[in-house]
């Protein structure tokens, strides 16, 4: 497309050109066009044309016509394109659009279209403006909406962190009480006040639990932990949980377990075990006759992933699908209405399904009015990879040997004589009594049968008779009854029923065998088999273990919960002493503390594992806190299991012989006394003296020591937490609470431990510690007031009044015996070993130093002796050495 000014220049050059080329045309065969002053004249004006074609658009006459104006609208447009809006300058007068210069009324247009769009533009930005004001404060009121609903939350989730022991705290002193006093001389009366008392304290109890759980879930604040769990040990404790209940409605629960789940898998046990109470409460609400059975079953299939299979089926009354689209929301029951028979919060489902979910399973449900409900989920758990060898092995004396079984119940016939056949038993099973008895009749002299298993509930004769029968045809053969007995049914059950042993419903696998052994062999094959199992049982004396913990009290307590398995650990109080100890020494295990000053337990655990020689040495964590996090970062570090604090010494050996792929228990003895509270002057608030002296191996008096020691150590403690927080020095306060959290639970310190656990997850979250840390101070002056009333044994009293050396000092002038220095050198070799005989060689030491310049020293030395703080004892007595020398 030509520019304007092009296209002028053609039609300048068009007009000039075309007089010349008529008069050409007119000339060109005349006379005149041979002319030499017409050729230059012609030769003139068309140079004058040319030039004027060239400069045409810069003559004065075309700029004045429209060239100018041209320009100026060009410029114009320009400006308009770069967001600039200018205006032409013309003059106001009134024309008359026809009579108006064209250009100029083109410009004026221009300027009134300009105008409109700068005023639509500022109209846009004034709009614009207001809606960016108008989200701006919508944004606003949404951020302080967002952050009062997460106000909310968080003090939510800290109102349910303070008051969940709160609550439970004196619930569970309800319940306790009311057991206690349930249990002492009561007329008709008052006992049913006080059962309808704890039932509803019972229910209250559980629906507090549920909506704690509940708001835990729905803050996303559980963790579901991998830890080995035995699954037939759980689900048998959890029967026994309902034994009340059944006897009560005369239900038949029924454990149905595939003898192909592994024995021991990682799972949580405690989210699995409240899903498990969850369903069958349910199930038992829900049913009023017949039976429930819970089945397990284990899937190893490739490409699904090893689970568990859960299944909890009752006889009840059933749901319509209206009422199973709701079943597991929140606060939902199958029947909703004022006038419902059955109670609860709704929760218990709802809650099942959301720990189900975090455990990577899902749970569904099949249920029919009138005709039951089944519950079935699955959950992800893998099989650990030591199995240990099964306990129920027959001898084989009673290999393929013949058992009667009379079960009306198919079900539970089913699974009785799984057991039975997976013993190594023959088994011959029947519905009904009668058939037994003609059985047992038949086979007297043929393949006489060695044992009879009966129910009680077997419709054709009652279990008494058919026992008196079974006697009569076969005198020699034990006769077993099983069965769900009434509470009114006082007395023995074995001479109620006429039989040999009585095992109660469900029937557990390990009761069944070892009821069976104690009827069928004999006294001497009896004590060997114990003796045996004693001799594989107990660790040989062989066995090495290093324990890595740097608070005296704790290497105390373990210590001596080893030493009842027969193992002397080695002890090292710090990550570097660790590290020397093994540098020439090989250890069977390695029990690690985490946190310690210096390096941690993870810095020690890598350390370990950089040297090729301990690869497979097994390293265990000792912490008080088993997060998930704290877990991931041990595996990943190298450790390979974990035990928590306090320790309990059942788990410390399970973890132990599994990690060693051995058993290792505690060494059983005949004059082993069971546990023993305390008499009446040694019980004291807050403390659980029974669980403490058994874990130090029963030693009462070094229970007592400990216990003392840590108060007298530990009066200033609640002061000292609470100016690291002031400070803002959260990291040391979370160290301190975290170090006297494990100390106290190792020491059954019940109240202390609570307080101390809220306090150290107050401080994990970096929420408000104030009333935690009064709660604790309140708990640490309670315990010291309770020490100081308990009567213990002298040398306990002087520990827990006093400590250190005093600031002046007596100087005596007695001279120390010759053999004061043999004596200092085996006590220096026996804090080294951390045994427990240096208390006594301090005892004998002491009275060397009294009226003498050491005399200070010595005190300081049996203080720290007494706190079993040998690390600092040997440095103590290493300065009195230098001292005797100089």
């Amino acid at each position: 497309m030509l520019k304007v000014r092009t296209k002028f220049r053609i039609l300048i050059a068009a007009y000039s050109f075309l007089p010349l080329v008529v008069i050409l045309s007119l000339t060109w065969n005349t006379p005149v066009f041979m002319d030499h002053d017409f050729q230059s004249a012609l030769t003139l004006g068309l140079g004058t044309a040319f030039i004027l074609t060239l400069y045409s658009s810069y003559t004065w006459g075309l700029k004045w016509a429209f060239m100018n104006q041209l320009t100026l609208v060009s410029n114009l447009c320009c400006a308009i394109r770069r967001g600039e809006y200018t205006y032409f300058d013309l003059p106001n007068q009134p024309v008359e659009s026809q009579d108006e210069n064209e250009m100029l009324f083109l410009m004026r247009n221009m300027n009134w279209m300009v105008r409109q769009i700068e005023n639509r533009e500022s109209e846009l930005e004034s709009r614009v403006e207001a809606r960016t004001t108008e989200l701006l404060h919508i944004n606003h009121e949404l951020k302080r909406a967002k952050e009062a609903a997460d106000e909310s939350a968080r003090s939510k989730s800290e109102f349910l962190a303070t008051m969940s022991h709160e609550i439970r705290t004196p619930m569970n002193a309800v319940l306790g009480m009311s057991e206690l006093i349930l249990a002492t001389q009561l007329d008709t009366r008052q006992k049913e006040f006080l059962t309808i008392l704890r039932s509803s304290a019972t229910s209250l109890l559980t629906i507090i639990n549920n909506i704690l759980d509940f708001s835990k879930l729905d803050a996303a604040k559980v963790e579901i932990e991998t830890i080995s769990v035995n699954v037939r040990d759980l689900v048998e404790e959890i029967t026994d949980m309902f034994k009340t209940e059944l006897m009560d409605k005369r239900i038949e629960l029924i454990l149905d377990m595939d003898a192909r789940v592994p024995r021991t898998l990682y799972t949580d046990p405690v989210r699995l075990r409240q899903i498990l109470v969850n369903l069958v409460s349910n199930a038992l609400k829900f049913t009023e006759q017949g039976e429930i059975t819970i089945g397990v079953r284990y899937n190893c299939q490739e490409g699904t992933g090893n689970g568990l299979i859960f299944s909890i089926q009752d006889t009840g009354i059933g749901m319509d699908p209206s009422t199973l689209s709701r079943l597991f929301h929140a606060f939902s029951q199958a029947d909703g209405s004022t006038t419902r028979r059955f109670g609860g919060t709704g929760l218990g489902l709802a809650i099942s399904k959301k720990l189900v979910t975090l455990m990577g399973g899902t749970i569904e449900i099949d249920s029919s009015p009138g005709k039951g409900s089944c519950f079935t989920f699955s959950i992800k758990a893998a099989p650990c990879c030591k199995e240990e060898p099964s306990p129920q092995i027959l001898p084989a004396t009673l290999k393929n040997r013949a058992v009667a079984v009379a079960i009306n119940n198919p079900t539970v016939r089913r699974i009785v004589c799984e057991y039975l056949t997976s013993f190594g038993f023959s088994v011959s099973a029947f519905g009904l009594g009668n058939k037994m008895i003609t059985a047992v009749a038949q086979q007297t002299l043929s393949h006489p049968f060695c044992l009879a298993i009966l129910d009680i509930e077997l419709p054709d004769i009652p279990p008494g008779d058919l026992a008196v029968a079974l006697k009569e045809k076969a005198a020699a053969m034990p006769v077993i009854a099983i069965g769900t007995d009434t509470r009114n049914n006082a007395g023995d059950p074995c001479s109620r029923y006429r039989t040999n042993a009585f095992i109660p419903k469900p029937v557990k696998q390990s009761m069944l065998f070892d009821t069976l052994m104690n009827l069928l062999e004999s006294p001497e094959s009896v004590k060997a088999r114990s003796v045996q199992g004693r001799r594989t049982s107990v660790c040989p004396f062989q066995t090495r273990i290093l324990i890595v913990e740097d608070n005296p009290i704790n290497q105390v307590v373990a210590t001596e919960i080893f030493k009842c398995a027969g193992i002397r650990p080695r002890v090292a109080g710090s990550g570097e002493e660790a590290l020397e100890a093994m540098k020439n020494k090989t250890y069977d295990a390695v029990f690690m503390d985490i946190q310690m000053p210096g390096m941690d337990g993870f810095q020690t655990t890598r350390a370990i594992r950089r040297n090729k020689r301990f690869n497979k040495t097994p390293i265990i964590a000792m912490t008080a806190n088993a997060g998930k996090d704290d877990r991931e970062q041990g595996i990943l570090c190298g450790m390979d299991d974990y035990i928590t604090k306090p320790i309990d010494s059942k788990t410390l050996f399970e973890v132990l012989s599994r990690c060693l792929g051995r058993t290792i228990a505690p060494a059983p003895t005949d004059s082993q006394q069971a546990d023993q509270p305390g008499g009446a002057g040694e019980t004291a608030p807050g403390i659980n003296i029974g669980a403490g002296i058994k874990r130090v191996n029963g030693n009462r008096q070094l229970f007592f020591t400990l216990v003392a020691d840590f108060a007298a150590d530990h009066r200033d403690a609640a002061e000292t937490i609470g100016k690291a927080i002031r400070d803002n020095d959260l990291e040391a306060a979370a160290g301190l609470v975290h170090k006297l959290k494990g100390t106290a639970g190792n020491l059954s310190l019940v109240d202390l431990h609570s307080a101390l656990g809220v306090l150290d997850q107050q401080l994990k979250d970096k929420g408000p510690t104030g009333e935690a840390l009064e709660r604790f101070d309140l708990e640490l002056k309670r315990f010291i007031a309770a020490v100081e009333a308990l009567t213990p044994c002298k040398h306990c009293t002087a520990a827990c009044s006093s400590k250190g050396l005093p600031e002046d000092p007596a100087h005596g002038t007695a001279s120390l015996p010759e053999d004061a220095g043999k004596r200092l050198a085996a006590l220096d070799t026996l804090l080294a070993q951390n045994s427990l005989r240096a208390k006594s060689l301090m005892a004998e030491i002491t009275p060397l130093f009294q009226s003498t310049a050491l005399e200070p020293w010595a005190r300081k030395l049996e203080n720290q002796v007494k706190r079993f703080d040998f690390t600092t004892a040997r440095q103590t007595l290493k300065e009195i050495k230098q001292t005797i020398r100089s």
